[in-house]
């Protein structure tokens, strides 16, 4: 990428099936993605796969995939929670491509997942998912199942479940717990940015 995946960045990935068959296809794509570190010894240079699991952990929930992106709102749909998704090209023929497209975003703050654009603490000018959308709140049920991927320290507790809950119904919180989930947040971020230099997306098929 020209200008480096980083918090805040975003983008589509564009792939082509090419039938070996005509008529109905199925299949099922898995995508993955491992971050690699330089390593420079004189004129030598190496990349190493970063093994740290919890720098893994981070990078896997702050960079996240969805299958559709909607550039009027800048708003994503369809989460691929485990990376994995299914797509039925309905007349396919031999050795024709068939475009898939795939969108990646790594928010730059917490706010943009779980904040309303209505919501007078949020500090960035787009948000990931309609204010109103079924998926704003299914993501929001899945982050708080998954709290380690996203936060640093000690991730799961109760009261940051509380505090997700209270932010996304609209209901009173505190600045100062926004404050202290955003800096968790932001300190899983700059562990993958000490660590990994550069990241290797692969799709199974």
């Amino acid at each position: 990428m020209t200008n480096g995946i980083n918090p805040g960045s975003h983008g589509k990935l564009t792939f082509y099936v090419v039938p070996n068959q005509s008529g109905e296809m199925e299949i099922q794509f898995k995508l993955s993605i491992t971050g690699y570190a330089e390593n420079k010894n004189e004129d030598a240079v190496s990349y190493e796969k970063v093994t740290e699991e919890e720098v893994t952990r981070f990078m896997n929930g702050h960079i996240m995939f969805f299958e559709k992106y909607d550039e009027n709102n800048h708003t994503y749909s369809d989460f691929l929670r485990d990376e994995t998704f299914t797509r039925t090209f309905k007349d396919c023929k031999v050795d024709v491509p068939q475009e898939v497209n795939v969108y990646w975003v790594w928010p730059n703050t917490l706010g943009q997942i779980l904040m309303k654009s209505t919501d007078e603490n949020l500090t960035e000018k787009n948000v990931l998912f309609d204010d109103n959308s079924k998926e704003r709140l299914n993501f929001a049920e899945y982050m708080k199942g998954n709290l380690s991927l996203f936060l640093s320290g000690d991730a799961d507790k109760e009261q940051n479940k509380k505090v997700i809950e209270n932010i996304l119904n609209g209901d009173k919180y505190s600045t100062a717990q926004l404050s202290s989930l955003s800096s968790m947040y932001n300190d899983a971020d700059e562990k993958i940015g000490t660590k990994v230099q550069y990241i290797l997306v692969e799709l199974n098929v």
